[in-house]
């Protein structure tokens, strides 16, 4: 079998992805572990995969080089373009279960009065959405449906899914405000929304904050809103799997606790 270049295998794992519907975004994370291996596919041994996932010592980051690695590997395999099944020699590495970190009211304010644009909008949007930092970059005028009960946002989420939220008041005005039916906001890619929103959040609240805690806001918010529903919870954040939304109950029960551990005698 011909080894082909790394460029080679990244043009044709790309193309593989597009003709399955899968996004740019998961295209762009098959290119960085590709260009990561260091050799072409075809000659990647178990030692250059584990490299790769060890370039991170995130529990997390750990799991989702491994899942991706296995992913294009398999893919590459499934096209002809590599005959290569290293890939199956790799743990298969799962997520830790982290708890959601919402920020607390007081934060929300002095976001909303200190950031400056696009952040503030970025932020306001996922803070009422739920949107993660994907949805939010690819979210667009259009997005916005009216229907017999109001407004509705589309997002576009994991592995292709197109779901719809309850638009808030403050959506519908944010998206009516930039008057186009193309992209709202001006970031270069998910990625840029995810960086740049969270070094703007933590110019005003102070090292440790990311942009991902506005869907943890979000969540948190719903949760007390609904009378503790993990169900609505749930339909609301998009998860699959309830077992996802668990980690809000959690929160909410360690609320009281805090609360208690303040007191004094």
């Amino acid at each position: 079998m011909k080894v082909l270049t790394t460029a080679e295998a990244i043009k044709i794992a790309a193309h593989a992805r597009e003709v399955a519907g899968g996004s740019k975004e998961t295209s762009k994370l098959d290119a960085f572990v590709l260009r990561a291996i260091g050799v072409p596919p075809q000659e990647a041994t178990l030692a250059h995969l584990e490299a790769v996932v060890l370039r991170s010592q995130d529990r997390g980051t750990r799991a989702t080089y491994c899942k991706r690695l296995r992913s294009v590997f398999e893919l590459l395999n499934k096209v002809g373009a590599i005959d290569n099944d290293v890939y199956l020699q790799l743990p298969k590495l799962r997520h830790p279960r982290y708890l959601p970190r919402p920020f607390a009211d007081d934060q929300v304010d002095r976001l909303m009065a200190e950031l400056p644009e696009p952040h503030r909008s970025a932020v306001q949007f996922a803070l009422l959405t739920g949107a993660r930092a994907m949805e939010v970059f690819a979210f667009e005028g259009q997005h916005l449906v009216g229907g017999a009960n109001g407004y509705e946002v589309l997002l576009h989420g994991k592995g292709g899914t197109r779901l719809t939220v309850p638009a808030h008041p403050k959506v519908v005005d944010l998206v009516n405000s930039a008057n186009t039916l193309g992209r709202i906001f001006p970031y270069k890619d998910a990625q840029r929304v995810s960086m740049d929103a969270s070094i703007a959040i933590r110019k005003v609240l102070g090292p440790g904050y990311t942009f991902h805690q506005c869907r943890h806001t979000f969540g948190t918010r719903v949760y007390k809103a609904s009378g503790n529903s993990l169900i609505l919870t749930q339909q609301l954040l998009r998860h699959q799997d309830v077992s996802s939304t668990l980690g809000y109950a959690k929160v909410a029960e360690e609320a009281p606790r805090a609360a208690v551990a303040l007191l004094t005698a």
